[in-house]
């Protein structure tokens, strides 16, 4: 993905203050538009993580909290393991390429109008404050359905919680992102 182009568009100048950009963004009246933009930008892809190169080499709290990136070909193997399932459950989501891996897996072997988000559901968790808004994004933008806890797994302590819907079922609309914790 072109970070000039992302920067541009969250108008922003400083790579650090990419998430609260986004989330605001996330959160505004105007997400449709602000995902169409995002499609536009030069190495969006479908069937992964778009953000993951940028994330990693800029971003990741690799230090502080271990965040480290599961490589393409693991996402691929997990999502043969999981198969078809109906739901997937994701402890350490990260950006979410696990679950974008395993969505467009389940996704792309059927029609468009024949896969209806609301049957396969998510439910994952994320510690870091600066994955969220990337994970919301990703999931959002994939039109995906499913909770996002926004805290440690291990204790079940959250600070805030999202819940995503696709109102029409629609595999190729968005998803809206309804804070409730």
């Amino acid at each position: 993905m072109d970070i000039k182009e992302l920067l541009l568009l969250l108008d922003v100048k400083d790579i650090l203050d990419l998430p609260s950009a986004m989330m605001s963004r996330l959160c505004g009246s105007d997400t449709d538009l602000f995902f169409q933009a995002l499609q536009s930008i030069d190495g969006w892809r479908w069937d992964c993580d778009s953000f993951q190169m940028l994330y990693e080499r800029e971003m990741s709290e690799r230090k502080n909290k271990k965040q480290d990136f599961t490589p393409p070909a693991v996402q691929d193997l997990i999502a043969e393991l999981v198969g078809d399932s109906h739901s997937v459950h994701e402890p350490t989501a990260g950006n979410g390429g696990l679950l974008i891996r395993n969505w467009w897996k389940v996704s792309s072997k059927t029609y468009p109008w024949s896969y209806k988000p609301s049957l396969h559901p998510f439910d994952c968790w994320e510690l870091s404050d600066r994955s969220i808004p990337f994970l919301l994004c990703n999931l959002a933008i994939r039109g995906m359905v499913g909770c996002v806890h926004h805290g440690d797994v291990l204790t079940k302590e959250e600070s805030h919680r999202y819940v995503l819907t696709n109102s029409t079922d629609d595999a190729l609309g968005y998803s809206k992102i309804i804070q409730v914790l």
